[in-house]
């Protein structure tokens, strides 16, 4: 072995210097790719961080080829978000019925109202919407709620 050669420099990188270098060569295509995947710069900020984290958790497996982890990893991702969204977008509908508005109040106060419920409603974790839903708008005891909840149903 040459005596200038620095066995640190031949060791292995760790998780935290393969990460750091891949988005150095790659982190903006990375980035636009997420964009893209989900439609906002925000959002594809948050799924590429929640990208990253799996790989650094996952690191010691997939070390060999961390953009193909990276990459089929935001893809799964957002299409988890996908299904979810669709999930509840065909729930949607119901919250926009027509139902009789409160007395008092006219056709746009309604459509106003009914807006910003199902804005507000959007921005809980399913499990929460679920029960708001279940308890205030069809209705159901609190039994029948726990009930639907606990049951699948």
């Amino acid at each position: 072995m040459d005596g200038d050669e620095n066995p640190a420099a031949r060791r292995p990188s760790t998780a935290r210097d393969g990460v750091q270098r891949l988005l150095a060569e790659r982190g903006d295509h990375l980035m636009r790719a997420s964009i893209a995947l989900v439609g906002s710069r925000a959002d594809g900020e948050d799924l590429l961080q929640a990208a990253l984290e799996r790989l650094l958790r996952r690191w010691h497996r997939v070390e060999s080829d961390p953009e193909g982890y990276l990459r089929r990893t935001l893809y799964n991702m957002a299409a988890d978000g996908w299904r979810r969204r669709g999930a509840w977008l065909r729930k949607l509908p119901l919250l926009q019925a027509d139902r009789n508005p409160a007395p008092g109040m006219d056709d746009v106060e309604a459509v106003d109202l009914r807006d910003a419920i199902g804005r507000a409603l959007a921005q809980l974790p399913p499990g929460q919407r679920t029960v708001l839903v279940l308890r205030y708008w069809e209705g159901l005891s609190q039994a029948e709620t726990v009930g639907a909840v606990v049951s699948g149903g």
